[in-house]
């Protein structure tokens, strides 16, 4: 004969698996929008840490960069009998050619004739 209790357990189970899958799309959506504003968030901090990098550079060198590849030098700054010495990008993540990413992966344009960056496309 059919067991009450088996059918009752095939219910549950299944209304189980259907309150985690719910529970796991609403999280899924919830990373994917903050994943997405978190990126956005970060391009903008790394455009304006570019920016001022290379107002930096142009006021140790007295010229514009030929590409972003060169800040990731180190200067030096003598400042009351005490030398700092820092790379121009710092915390800034680099690809193989020494090129800043966005966090996309996207290298960043620049003009050296006006030293101005905005954000890359396609590497």
């Amino acid at each position: 004969m059919f067991d009450n209790k088996l059918g009752r357990s095939l219910i549950e189970i299944t209304f189980t698996v259907l309150v985690i899958f719910i529970i796991s799309a609403v999280f899924t959506r919830y990373w994917i929008v903050n994943l997405k504003e978190a990126r956005e968030v970060t391009l903008e901090n790394q455009l304006t840490n570019i920016k001022l990098s290379l107002e930096l550079y142009m006021i140790l060198e007295g010229r514009h960069p030929e590409d972003l590849r060169e800040l990731d030098k180190k200067y030096k700054l003598k400042i009351d009998d005490s030398i700092y010495e820092r790379r121009y990008l710092d915390d800034q993540f680099f690809d193989e050619g020494r090129y800043p990413v966005d966090p996309y992966g996207h290298r960043f344009l620049y003009d050296s004739k006006t030293g101005s960056v905005k954000k890359g496309g396609k590497k």
